[in-house]
């Protein structure tokens, strides 16, 4: 069997518990600090918005400052532009365009209906009732006017909403109860339009192409935002039951600080660079919350087995004597799954940039806090527990008795 350390192997792991402990309190804390100071740069699962992958002709030589001028000139100014792609695969034709759902938020839309009805045939505040978004190609609502369909149709179509348009105005439901449906202008083909237009030429042969096109309205975006605290919440639930049930109390504070810890220092450093936080990212910290379990479980179970075949050994020594005899399984694991997720990260391109980059902090700290965090936990509950007489030396003595 490989190895990379000798049977023998002894590290005083333990000795070191409390700088090891001040430093993942202070590693903690400025994640905190950037997370409340810097926030998190949410992807359009979170903060709402639209993201597409553009096609352009290989022969227009379109580049990315291109596309992010273009998408200014013609009113989306907010906008992130990446190249499609990875290091080694450039597609430098295909872009991700990604912006926030501003422009469809239904109570700038509604005022900016409002002031042409205000305007045209003096509406009054109360006179637009309800304003409903569905997607962002159309809109439910109720104005209460006299006018009739063909004089609201008149006054509407046509009229410019930033960078779409309406394009009609029909009746949705009976006549008296004043409901329209409002369908606008296809963002993705006003888009396509206008870099046919500006960045290919309209005569051209070749064309500029939609690929994908994905919308999160503000609150569906905010929906997935709790969801997601919800789900890493319940799952640091769960695992606390799970240990307290497989152990006991000795062990189960100690998984569950580790892993609000490995979750923790992944979101500050998300904070700190920049880098998008989306639903990926999500799946990647429960990930990593398994993965660290695991890892947790795998020393746990090691300290328990030599609890009971080293009764003569301090409770610092077992500790030491678990995570070194634990230590070729621990670093092999860790090192094989690292190599694997730095290669993701690297040469996977930025539609799982984020992704691979949580996974690979994930690991290194879901690693470093198996030793230095669950472990000296284990030891401080049993001073807490020795001292209500249900420590590992109260159960030895009465083992003896």
């Amino acid at each position: 069997m490989f190895r990379l350390f000798s049977d023998n192997l002894n590290i005083p792991f333990l000795q070191g518990r409390r700088f090891f402990s001040g430093l993942s309190i202070a590693m903690c804390a400025l994640s905190v600090f950037f997370v409340m100071d810097r926030g998190l740069n949410f992807g359009v699962d979170f903060a709402g918005g639209v993201q597409m992958v553009l096609n352009f002709p290989e022969e227009a030589e379109v580049t990315a400052d291109q596309v992010r001028s273009g998408l200014s000139d013609f009113g989306i100014s907010q906008a992130t532009v990446q190249n499609f792609g990875t290091e080694f695969d450039q597609r430098p034709s295909e872009y991700i365009i990604s912006f926030p759902a501003d422009i469809f938020e239904e109570e700038g839309m509604a005022n900016a209906i409002f002031s042409i009805l205000q305007e045209e045939i003096g509406l009054s505040e109360a006179g637009l009732r309800e304003f409903r978004l569905s997607g962002f190609e159309r809109a439910f609502v109720v104005i209460e006017t006299d006018e009739g369909l063909d004089r609201l149709r008149g006054i509407l179509v046509g009229q410019s909403l930033g960078p779409i348009r309406i394009l009609d105005v029909l009746s949705f439901g009976s006549m008296e109860a004043q409901q329209y449906e409002i369908s606008f202008s296809s963002l993705p083909a006003e888009i396509v339009q206008y870099f046919q237009r500006e960045l290919v030429g309209e005569n051209a042969d070749a064309r500029v192409v939609v690929e994908k096109v994905d919308f999160v309205g503000a609150r569906v975006g905010q929906d997935l935002k709790t969801a997601a605290l919800l789900s890493i919440f319940v799952t640091i639930l769960l695992v606390f039951i799970y240990i307290f049930l497989r152990f006991d109390l000795m062990y189960a504070p100690g998984v569950v600080v580790a892993l609000g810890h490995d979750v923790l220092i992944t979101v500050g450093l998300f904070a700190l660079t920049g880098f998008e936080f989306d639903l990926a990212v999500v799946a990647a910290l429960l990930t990593v919350a398994g993965y660290s379990i695991n890892d947790t479980i795998v020393v746990y179970d090691r300290i328990r087995e030599s609890i009971g075949q080293y009764k003569g050994k301090s409770l610092i020594d077992i500790l030491n004597i678990a995570i070194n005899q634990t230590m070729n399984r621990t670093v092999i694991t860790s090192a094989t799954t690292l190599m694997a997720t730095v290669v993701l990260w690297v040469v996977g391109g930025p539609v799982i940039h984020s992704f691979a980059f949580a996974l690979c902090v994930g690991i290194l700290v879901g690693t470093y806090s198996s030793i230095f965090v669950a472990a000296p936990l284990v030891y401080w509950m049993n001073l807490w527990l020795s001292k209500r007489g249900a420590g590992v030396n109260q159960k030895k003595k009465a083992a003896v008795a």
